[in-house]
């Protein structure tokens, strides 16, 4: 700085301009290892035991469902409508129905409930996943529904 950047014996207004756009062109030059070596300073000075978690995430998680609500039903039910619980749902998950994609809503990260249409109340199983899409996501492993009489 005081090889004529900013004159130190100077008042403020007497800057180099020269020296101005020589230290703008470098901070340029360099930003991208400027980035990492702050990101590397502030993740060493903050470092914590627990994950970090992103609200605003670069990748879809992998869905999973853990159980469903009611496990059976029959086919006259008024309402069909199941309950996924597990994790890993998203405001962009679907939900399959036997491969078929149904009207679903999100409840929040660990339910989702989905509605099912009259041609799945045949009695028999049915095998729901849920499924996130790229980048990340997958399916989760199906969980099966029974109809029965």
């Amino acid at each position: 700085m005081r090889g004529g950047f900013l004159p130190i014996t100077a008042d403020g207004t007497a800057a180099n301009p020269f020296g101005i756009a020589a230290l703008g062109g470098l901070a340029g030059l360099f930003s991208k290892q400027a980035a990492d070596k702050m990101s590397e300073v502030f993740d060493t000075l903050f470092r914590s035991d627990k994950p970090a978690f992103r609200s605003d995430a670069l990748k879809n998680p992998m869905p999973r469902v853990g159980s469903i609500e009611p496990k059976s039903m029959s086919p006259a039910t008024e309402d069909p409508t199941i309950r996924l619980i597990g994790g890993g749902f998203t405001a962009d998950s679907i939900v399959q129905v036997n491969g078929k994609t149904r009207q679903s809503r999100l409840v929040g990260p660990k339910e989702i409930n989905v509605t099912l249409a009259r041609e799945d109340l045949a009695v028999g199983k049915l095998l729901l996943k849920v499924v996130n899409p790229e980048p990340g996501g997958g399916e989760s492993s199906p969980v099966t529904l029974t109809i029965s009489d």
